[in-house]
């Protein structure tokens, strides 16, 4: 694997997460096993260094948010920042975000208007 981890850069913790109960033993140098209940918002991605978990790897440069595709439901560009009407969310449509899942004590501060997915929105830069 040629990506690595967005949050401290390691080269060999990421690994894929399975969902389910795998038929047969996973090679664990790739994937980790994400157990059997699933709620439709989990991760795809698990950095077993540094424990982040996310749907994209290496997005530093972020996507904007008229272009952001949900990791969920695939609908392109209804991300929509919580908290804030829409004359705001409009006027950062052209700015970039990166995404996390919110873990812990950390509140989501964005969703998917179609199917309700959320995340942690980080603003990378504007144009």
């Amino acid at each position: 694997m040629s990506e690595s981890c967005p949050t401290c850069d390691s080269e060999t913790g990421l690994r894929e997460i399975l969902y389910g109960l795998p038929a047969e033993p996973v090679d664990e140098s790739k994937y980790v096993i994400g157990g059997c209940l699933v709620s439709g918002h989990d991760p795809i991605w698990v950095c077993v260094d540094c424990g982040w978990r996310g749907w994209r790897l290496n997005n530093d440069l972020g996507i904007k948010l008229s272009d952001w595709q949900c990791p969920i439901c695939e609908v392109i560009g209804k991300m929509f920042l919580i908290n804030l009407d829409v004359e705001a969310n409009n006027g950062l449509r052209n700015f970039t975000f990166s995404a996390t899942g919110a873990y812990g004590n950390s509140l989501p501060n964005a969703m998917c208007l179609k199917c309700g997915w959320t995340a942690i929105f980080t603003q990378t830069y504007s144009y």
